[in-house]
């Protein structure tokens, strides 16, 4: 870190919820590209804002508030000049095995919805730009970066793992429609989970970046809308691979496949190999 700072744990926890605060605001304002008419153009306009106001405003604040650089929130080049080479490929394989999981061994029912062209084009660009690019640096520059950083100069990096995760997961909650009990004990799983292994990316790295990629890879291809893999039928999707069974631990309940037990096994997977690459880290700095 380039700067040394201390907070109050008051202080610690006012300026994460301000963060959040500015998150929602930012993600508001950007909201209003939606008006446009030509959808594919207002997507892009969104996806570029969002991330634009996120470095701005956020740099803004660490500068004349916390009186840090949006660097010492790990908004930088990764510290290992060979992460690329282990997070790159694990972005791709992470969806792409609990995508292959469901079609291969769980029962269901693919289908091409065939939408039109243009319907099509747009639900790519809208992948592509908000729910890969955009959603996967904002969250992670919040979530891992800013709060985590917060976080970890007043309570330490146990904490600092832990308490954005669990807060990164519940409030996905928002996203269930009248979920029960269960549904939002496997979305706090698996939330929390996916929360960790996003973190221990970015202490491993030393950057939000390959958590970003990692995170924006995820997003594009399991809730993209290019492949739905769902319990019901994604009518707005390009295709679709209804599951057939009654099993909250496959289809992930309310919340869908994320907080299924494949999925919740692949992030275990990550997390087990960031945990490695950190003590083998570790291993060689005390080695010389």
């Amino acid at each position: 870190m380039k700067t040394e700072f201390r907070l109050t744990a008051l202080k610690a926890i006012l300026h994460s919820l301000a963060g959040i605060i500015g998150f929602v605001l930012i993600q508001a304002a950007a909201s209003l590209a939606f008006y446009i008419p030509i959808q594919a153009v207002a997507c892009i306009l969104n996806a570029v804002v969002r991330v634009a106001l996120m470095f701005v405003l956020f740099s803004l604040y660490c500068r004349k508030v916390l009186k840090i650089d949006l660097a010492d929130c790990r908004a930088r080049k990764p510290v290992f000049p060979k992460v690329w080479a282990v997070w790159l490929p694990a972005a791709v394989l992470l969806p792409a095995l609990v995508s292959l999981y469901f079609i291969l061994f769980a029962d269901g029912v693919f289908a091409n919805n065939q939408i039109e062209a243009g319907a099509t084009a747009n639900t790519i660009v809208y992948a592509i730009f908000c729910t890969c690019f955009a959603a996967g640096i904002s969250e992670e520059l919040l979530f891992r970066g800013y709060i985590m950083r917060l976080l970890e100069v007043r309570f330490g990096k146990v904490a600092a793992v832990i308490a954005p995760s669990v807060i990164f997961g519940l409030l996905h909650i928002a996203n269930m429609q009248s979920p029960k009990i269960t549904d939002i004990l496997l979305l706090f799983a698996a939330g929390t989970s996916v929360g960790i292994m996003f973190s221990l990316i970015c202490f491993q790295s030393g950057s939000v970046f390959p958590g970003a990629v990692v995170h924006g890879v995820w997003n594009l291809v399991i809730i993209g809308q290019i492949l739905n893999i769902d319990v019901s039928p994604g009518g707005d999707s390009i295709f679709t691979y209804t599951l057939q069974s009654k099993s909250v631990l496959l289809t992930g309940g309310a919340f869908g496949i994320e907080a299924s037990l494949p999925a919740v096994t692949g992030y275990a997977a990550v997390i087990i190999s960031a945990l490695v690459l950190i003590r083998s880290a570790k291993s060689k700095e005390l080695g010389n």
